[in-house]
């Protein structure tokens, strides 16, 4: 389990310790089409502790509830429920996909 900044590895997912503070991913810089990274909050903390997702050197897509959408180097997923956690449900996976542009973000 993470408790602390990395750089993740392409088709892997990641549990991250979010008792011990923000948290910040720093997504692979050489993407290829199709990659992917799952994060999951193993403490149902990113309520109180945000995670900040690095586009690392890519721009990173985020979609809030409203359907909005976000397009930048680096988001903050602040929670709010239902997502990307709802305390009945439990933690959900955020999911950044590469699609040879952008890593999009999606609940998973």
């Amino acid at each position: 389990m993470r408790n602390s900044t990395f750089n993740a590895v392409a088709r892997t997912t990641y549990w991250l310790d979010s008792s011990s503070g923000p948290q910040t991913v720093n997504l692979p810089s050489s993407p290829t089409v199709g990659d992917w990274v799952r994060i999951y909050d193993a403490e149902l903390l990113w309520n109180s502790n945000n995670l900040t997702v690095n586009g690392n050197g890519n721009n990173v897509r985020k979609y809030d509830q409203g359907l909005n959408t976000y397009t930048a180097p680096s988001v903050s997923v602040v929670v709010s429920s239902p997502w990307p956690y709802n305390p009945a449900a439990g933690s959900y996976g955020l999911l950044f996909v590469w699609n040879g542009t952008v890593w999009s973000s999606a609940i998973g």
